[in-house]
């Protein structure tokens, strides 16, 4: 693969094992993170462009969540701290789940549009956007 100053390379392993029935290909991005992707084996040829798009949907979907502050993780999900070995004390913690009472002050529902109409801010932003919009005329 070859990379651009816009688009780096990633690293696309290749095959890197083969059982009867299953093939492990790796990727690594240019952020170190590695994946290991097992495909059930099959008589149709698998294309090598075929398990990058792969590769690259599913790094996509990690940066998504990885960077989704407000993602909920599951009660179930067990946190281990980076500077601990993963024994002993770390086995018992857990994310705390959020609170199921409301978030936030107000529900994007009950939003009233008066409250929109009486806002400046909120008018003299509408009129920027239609000047910007309008190309300044």
């Amino acid at each position: 693969m070859t990379s651009t100053p816009t688009r780096p390379a990633d690293s696309y392993l290749g095959l890197l094992y083969s059982l009867e029935d299953m093939a492990f290909y790796g990727f690594q991005t240019t952020t170190k993170l590695r994946i290991v992707l097992s495909v059930s084996m099959v008589d149709a040829m698998i294309k090598d462009a075929d398990i990058v798009a792969i590769f690259r949907a599913v790094h996509n979907l990690v940066l998504i969540a990885c960077n989704n502050p407000f993602l909920s993780l599951p009660s179930s999900f067990r946190a281990i701290p980076a500077n601990k070995s993963g024994r002993g004390e770390t086995e018992n913690l857990t994310n705390p789940s959020l609170p199921t009472s409301k978030m936030f002050a107000t529900n994007p529902e009950e939003i009233k549009p008066v409250w929109l109409k009486q806002s400046r801010r909120f008018t003299e932003g509408i009129k920027a956007i239609g000047e910007m919009l309008s190309g300044g005329r």
